[in-house]
């Protein structure tokens, strides 16, 4: 089992693709290569999505078929109004902000705390005791500030990142935080 997250997708949204300078010519394109990029995702995995699915519940209804697992929490973002009552239905769980904990022999406990938001924070719950703060919304443009990762598509090919992924950001910002006077 794999544990994916990611934000951003902005799925049927054609302003988007010249806001980010997203490399597609048509919102179909970016549609597709991104429904694409998510077939890695198996039926056992867990997909944490933070915010900005798709812009109409059509592109959701879309995509949603085309996924293989039903282990699915969103965390809102600022283009979900529309969505939001089929994601209520349709995910594990909702919500504004949400606390999870990944299990992880190299973490305290054997799980790390990851704090998720459509947001950045500049402080969340055990920021200063190895939380992560995931978050999308910025599109890549938001320099992270301690151990927090943007997770949008924009910033990994219009992919979902995995854990490993993210633990692997989170050791090099720890680094960088260890070498700062």
């Amino acid at each position: 089992m794999t544990y994916w997250f990611t934000a951003d997708l902005h799925l049927s949204h054609e302003n988007i693709i010249g806001y980010c300078n997203r490399p597609f010519h048509t919102v179909s394109e970016m549609d597709d290569v991104i429904i694409k990029n998510f077939q890695v995702i198996k039926p056992d995995d867990h997909l944490y999505i933070l915010g900005d699915v798709a812009w109409d519940l059509n592109a959701l209804k879309q995509f949603w078929a085309t996924l293989k697992t039903t282990n699915i929490w969103v965390v809102f973002g600022n283009h979900d109004k529309g969505i939001r009552n089929f994601l209520k239905v349709h995910c594990c769980n909702v919500g504004e902000i949400m606390k999870v904990r990944i299990p992880d022999e190299d973490s305290e406990n054997g799980k790390q705390r990851i704090i998720i938001c459509h947001y950045a924070m500049r402080s969340w719950e055990g920021s200063h005791t190895g939380s992560w703060q995931l978050y999308g919304h910025s599109h890549g443009t938001l320099r992270p500030y301690g151990l927090q990762m943007d997770v949008g598509v924009d910033c990994n090919n219009f992919k979902p990142f995995s854990y490993d992924d993210v633990k692997k950001h989170m050791l090099v910002q720890k680094k960088r935080k260890e070498q700062t006077p």
